[in-house]
């Protein structure tokens, strides 16, 4: 099975046990058996917590780099997890409080990812015993704005995209969200090791601040919904959008190559998508120069 494949665990007495072997495999072909036992105990932990205090489905997932595994555990809860150590009261969650705090004690990281649509909760195994003191978790809300037309202000550039390929954006845009998530922990967890990841999320939020003084991104949303293939948009942005979109690109471009030197198991946007987002952030950058707008010319792939 690839190592960035998920896995949907029941809601039966089961469900740590078969979370347990599912990790044991992975960090195995990982050759990272030396993290077995804390990874065993955290899963147990995790899932069980899941399964009886957050909304279903819940999800497992093995992230991270091959140095760093992470595991992963997610529901559909927007409910913040608690341990005993940080409330002070340890039937907040029955066991699950507690729980965290044994996943903190064999954890070299560990923390949680909330938003509207659900929780994630992560650990990194450490193959060290534990020295009595529970590693600090790093929690992150991240509330959805949507897409809000704002007010114009300032001087601003028109963009004209014509025959944009919404729904290949859409695929793309899902599997951004996701490598720029794994970039966003490894940039929490281990930002000396891994100093482009956080060059590239200082950049993204840069550029979501870009994209919420935007006009026009309703267009491409309506368009998605639609089942649209292809649309012509037309956006008003701030006038130094350009250069940082096609600064998004070069790094988009070195986190793919991070990618597959086989150090992040996550799946890597692929030279088409990379293609379709050079020639977007292209448009930018010409169109702010005087030059026309150029089609998109490639050819939709499935997903």
């Amino acid at each position: 099975m690839p190592l960035s494949q998920q896995l949907e665990l029941d809601p039966d007495p089961s469900a740590a046990r078969t979370a347990r072997a599912w990790v044991t495999e992975l960090l195995g072909r990982l050759g990272r058996t030396d993290l077995t036992e804390s990874a065993e105990l955290g899963v147990s932990e995790l899932v069980t917590n899941a399964l009886l205090h957050a909304e279903p489905p819940v999800h497992l997932r093995l992230r991270g780099t091959r140095e760093h595994p992470r595991i992963e555990v997610l529901d559909c809860s927007a409910a913040l997890p608690a341990t005993a150590g940080i409330t002070g009261d340890e039937d907040q969650l029955g066991n699950g409080g507690r729980g965290l705090d044994l996943v903190a004690l064999f954890s070299r990281a560990w923390g949680s990812v909330v938003d509207p649509t659900g929780k994630l909760v992560w650990f990194e195994p450490t193959a060290d015993e534990p020295d009595g003191e529970p590693v600090i978790g790093h929690h992150v809300v991240n509330e959805d704005p949507g897409v809000v037309e704002p007010e114009v202000a300032g001087e601003r550039l028109t963009v004209r995209l014509l025959n944009f390929p919404v729904q290949e954006w859409a695929r793309f845009r899902a599997m951004y969200t996701e490598l720029r998530r794994e970039l966003r922990l490894l940039a929490i967890a281990h930002p000396e090791e891994y100093p482009l990841a956080a060059e590239l999320t200082e950049l993204a939020r840069t550029v979501d601040a870009q994209r919420l003084r935007a006009t026009g991104l309703l267009h491409l949303d309506r368009a998605i919904a639609a089942g649209q293939p292809t649309a012509d948009l037309t956006y008003e942005v701030p006038m130094d959008a350009p250069s940082d979109m096609y600064r998004l690109v070069g790094l988009l471009r070195r986190a793919v190559r991070f990618c597959r030197d086989q150090r992040l198991l996550a799946s890597a946007p692929s030279e088409h998508h990379l293609d379709l987002v050079e020639w977007y952030a292209g448009q930018f950058v010409q169109q702010a120069a005087g030059q026309a707008p150029e089609p998109w010319s490639g050819t939709a792939r499935s997903a």
